[in-house]
């Protein structure tokens, strides 16, 4: 019924399962610039509630030498995975509908219930127990979701591989999930040395290596240590491709059987144009 279900149906049975989305320009109180109420099958609304998203999604720009990229704000593959995430982990118990709060340049998330039993925001990253394994089976059949839960992991990586900061937790608590899209690029020279260290990875190997080299918990856990030392994402580029880590980036690629001669290369052309850049 939460995937496939009519209005009338929901409406009778299971209220709850409903999905607002609203769009502020500002942080003023008062009713939102725009408001759509799904409380209908979810397979009925996904790509909508997307739509709607994309409609404001403004690009930013960065300049890498003479060529100029566009970004935009909201990644599709990280809004639709928060918005999974929440459909299929949400406490269908719990009265609330699930809340998509669209601003200019982040996006929340909110879901009732909490996180699922046995899951903090320290290992997030490591442990998968879906709340509604029904739901999970289904959209992981249709393809949207993997089994293996690695979701969350693919926020992450995916805002580190932009630029832009963490997921957000702040404001969960056991009775509401709530995760924070920050859209704005925090430091577009970060942004440059990730796409070059992208390019020379595809260049030295192009059937093995590509972005990020390091699994995206090790890199979150390494950006965690040096974040009292390192206040800026320059800085934290330097140290996680200084000759100290490159020993655990060629660990984690022999485990996918890679050659260690070419992430020792990569490492090395890394180094030489950063050097002096920030």
């Amino acid at each position: 019924m939460i995937l496939f279900g009519k209005n009338e149906a929901l409406t009778r049975f299971l209220p709850q399962a409903e999905i607002v989305f609203e769009y502020r320009s500002s942080e003023a109180s008062g009713p939102a610039n725009q408001r759509e109420e799904f409380r209908m099958g979810f397979f009925a609304c996904y790509d909508r509630i997307w739509e709607l998203v994309n409609l404001r999604n403004d690009k930013q720009h960065y300049q890498e030498g003479f060529f100029v990229f566009d970004i935009f704000t909201f990644n599709e593959r990280v809004v639709r995975e928060a918005i999974l995430n929440a459909v299929s982990h949400r406490n269908y118990q719990f009265g609330g509908s699930i809340f998509v709060r669209q601003y200019r340049d982040r996006l929340v998330v909110e879901s009732p219930g909490g996180l699922p039993f046995g899951i903090t925001l320290d290992n997030i990253l490591d442990r998968q127990l879906p709340r509604n394994r029904r739901i999970a089976e289904i959209l992981s059949l249709c393809g949207m979701v993997e089994r293996s839960g690695q979701g969350m992991n693919l926020m992450f990586e995916l805002s580190v591989q932009e630029a832009k900061p963490l997921p957000d937790f702040t404001g969960t608590d056991e009775f509401f999930v709530s995760v924070t899209l920050n859209g704005l690029i925090i430091d577009k020279a970060m942004l440059s040395v990730i796409n070059r260290i992208s390019e020379k990875s595809q260049n030295c190997c192009p059937q093995k290596i590509s972005w990020p080299l390091m699994p995206c918990t090790t890199i979150i856990r390494s950006m965690e240590k040096c974040r009292h030392a390192c206040l800026d994402w320059s800085k934290w580029a330097l140290w996680s491709i200084s000759a100290e880590k490159s020993m655990s980036w060629q660990e984690a690629c022999m485990r996918q059987q890679e050659r260690p001669a070419c992430i020792q290369d990569t490492l090395v052309w890394t180094r030489k144009p950063t050097r002096h850049c920030f």
